[in-house]
């Protein structure tokens, strides 16, 4: 038994059964083992309960019941405390884990006289350990396989995580980024915009995205931040190219909405082309024709045809929709602007396809050519003006 003074010895065994814990005692000499009713029940030995160290041992499977035996051995030999966590030979679908805590009591010789300890369940401990374990190596397998920059911040925006995308990303090994708050090591073009939108969105628990260049990087940074209870997830993404594909087509955009030349672009949608739709028409369409963009983006190619007349309109339909349309259409037309005047135009339709071939635009590039045909026609005139007819000859 515990040397515990018999007036605490109640509470004592009280609060240890609460624990789930029972007491037991060894005979250094005899090697004789006394285990309490409940250290007995919580190992499942109500009915042949071992009274000597080999008979407990036989208890537990083999791995188990040898680190249990160098435990005792150590206690009694040199009186090293006993704490051992170990598995009963119980059937695998009853599988229950003990621990085992214990120390020596002296002799007179200041030798070890008895050891006395406690045994406790601890099957649910274990079994919830090697739950999170295995959660720990499955989230640890996602989080490698992430092919994106990702990185976690605590709620004072530390770096708590990173892989090693982000690691190649920004330049750094993690343990030069542990530990550190991000918006210090990220200093946007944006003075202050990442340290804000992290404050927004811990206070808002929202998730938000954004982007900003980041000199020391030289790259524009995507950045999606996802909140949960300690932090932030947050992925990075390089969009340089895409940001430099933008502004360009930003430029030619509005170089070609600024062109003299009339240029208009119609989306593809199916066989016929009632089935296409204008999706883009620069300034002189509308300087030229009358019409403006709001009354023509959106719908079909022949809601020009007071523009063109329906005899063209359908021309250029058919050719467009041959199957072989993969060339130039190019002719000079006369065109009819809102206000019911003329004018000449030398027009190129242009097929657009994708990466695997597909029709998906025409492009049609417009230019005024009036003043030439006038010209043209003025001299063709005068031409034919200044011939006259031969004069008959005088007779002697």
């Amino acid at each position: 038994m515990l040397s515990v003074p018999a007036s605490r010895r109640s509470p004592l065994l009280s609060a240890m059964r609460s624990l789930g814990m029972g007491h037991w005692s060894c005979q250094a000499a005899e090697r004789r083992l006394v285990l309490s009713a409940d250290a007995a029940a919580i190992m499942g030995m109500d009915c042949a309960i071992p009274s000597c160290l080999d008979d407990l041992f036989s208890h537990f499977v083999a791995e188990s019941a040898e680190r249990l035996k160098n435990a005792f051995l150590a206690c009694l030999g040199s009186g090293t405390p006993i704490d051992a966590e170990v598995l009963l030979a119980s059937p695998p679908d009853r599988s229950r884990w003990v621990r085992f805590v214990g120390e020596s009591v002296p002799d007179t010789e200041n030798e070890t006289g008895e050891i006395h300890g406690a045994v406790q369940d601890i099957t649910t401990y274990k079994r919830v350990r090697e739950e999170t374990l295995r959660l720990t190596m499955r989230l640890t397998t996602t989080l490698a396989s992430i092919t994106e920059a990702f990185v976690t911040v605590d709620r004072q925006g530390r770096l708590t995580h990173v892989n090693r995308e982000s690691e190649r990303l920004l330049v750094r090994t993690a343990g030069q980024l542990l530990g550190r708050p991000i918006f210090e090591l990220l200093d946007g073009e944006v003075q202050g915009l990442l340290r804000t939108q992290i404050e927004n969105a811990l206070a808002g628990n929202q998730r938000t995205e954004f982007e900003d260049f980041y000199p020391e990087l030289d790259k524009w940074l995507e950045i999606r931040i996802h909140p949960y209870a300690e932090g932030l997830a947050m992925y990075l993404r390089d969009v340089s190219e895409r940001r430099q594909s933008q502004n360009q087509l930003t430029l030619l955009r509005m170089g070609i909405e600024r062109i003299n030349d009339i240029v208009a672009v119609a989306r593809v949608g199916g066989v016929g082309v009632s089935d296409a739709s204008i999706s883009f028409v620069n300034d002189a369409f509308e300087r030229q024709t009358g019409f403006s963009r709001e009354e023509v983006i959106g719908h079909p190619p022949d809601i020009l045809r007071h523009v063109m007349g329906e005899d063209l309109v359908k021309s250029l339909a058919q050719e467009a929709i041959e199957p072989n349309a993969h060339t130039l259409l190019r002719r000079e037309v006369l065109l009819r602007r809102r206000d019911g005047t003329t004018f000449w135009m030398d027009l190129d339709v242009v097929p657009v396809h994708d990466d695997q071939g597909q029709l998906t635009h025409w492009m049609a590039v417009g230019r005024d050519v009036t003043e030439r045909r006038l010209a043209e026609e003025k001299s063709t005139t005068l031409l034919f003006s200044t011939r006259s007819p031969a004069s008959p000859t005088a007779s002697c």
